[in-house]
C-alpha cells in the first residue's frame, strides 16, 4: 500500500485485513475510514486504550468536537492541526478535505509528543476536570511543571493564567 511506502510499519492492515478484529500492540499509527464506520473504530482504540493493548498510538481523525465519537478523546492528549491534512489518494493525487484534523495521543512519552506535534498545532492536554492548551513546544519554563495524576500519566500545569515566558501560552479550560 502506498501509505505504508511513507510509515514503514512492520504490521500493516488493509480494509481486508479486517483491522478491528486485530490485536493492537507495540507503536500504533490509526487513520481510521472516515464517515459513519469512525465510531467503530475510535470505540476500538479506547478499548485498546483502557486495556494497554499498545504502548503507544498516534490516532488521526477529523477535528470534528461536535461528534458523539470525539468525547471519549477528551481523555487523552490531542493536537488540532494548523492546516487540513491533505491525502493521497490511489491514483496519486491530492483530495481536498473539507475538515481539519486532530493527532490523539495515548503513552508515556508526552513529551516527544510536544516537540513532534507542538509546531504542527494547538496540543491540549487532560488535566482532571480541567484540560490544559499548550502552545509552543520546548522544555516547561519555570512557571510551568509537569505533575503526575494518580495513573502516572505526566500533566503540564502553569503557575500563572496569563501569558508565560517568551512566546509560550497556557490557558486552562474545562474539559469536555
Amino acid at each position: 500500500a502506498k501509505a505504508n511506502e511513507i510509515v514503514r510499519a512492520h504490521n500493516y492492515h488493509t480494509v481486508a485485513d479486517d483491522g478491528l478484529l486485530r490485536e493492537w500492540y507495540g507503536r500504533v499509527w490509526l487513520n481510521p475510514p472516515y464517515g459513519r464506520e469512525t465510531k467503530t473504530w475510535i470505540e476500538r482504540w479506547c478499548e485498546a486504550r483502557k486495556s494497554k493493548e499498545f504502548d503507544q498510538s498516534f490516532l488521526l481523525v477529523n477535528a470534528t468536537t461536535d461528534r458523539s465519537w470525539f468525547k471519549p478523546l477528551w481523555d487523552s492528549p490531542i493536537c488540532f492541526l494548523y492546516s487540513r491534512v491533505r491525502f493521497w489518494s490511489p491514483t496519486g493525487n491530492f483530495d481536498n478535505p473539507t475538515h481539519g484534523s486532530a493527532i490523539v495521543y495515548e503513552g508515556d512519552n508526552l513529551h516527544e509528543f510536544q516537540q513532534q506535534f507542538g509546531e504542527r498545532g494547538k496540543i491540549v492536554i487532560p488535566w482532571g476536570h480541567k484540560s490544559v492548551v499548550f502552545s509552543d513546544p520546548g522544555k516547561p519554563s519555570k512557571q510551568e511543571k509537569l505533575k503526575t495524576d494518580d495513573k502516572g500519566r505526566a500533566y503540564l500545569y502553569a503557575a500563572k493564567h496569563k501569558r508565560l515566558a517568551g512566546k509560550r501560552t497556557l490557558s486552562i479550560v474545562p474539559a469536555m
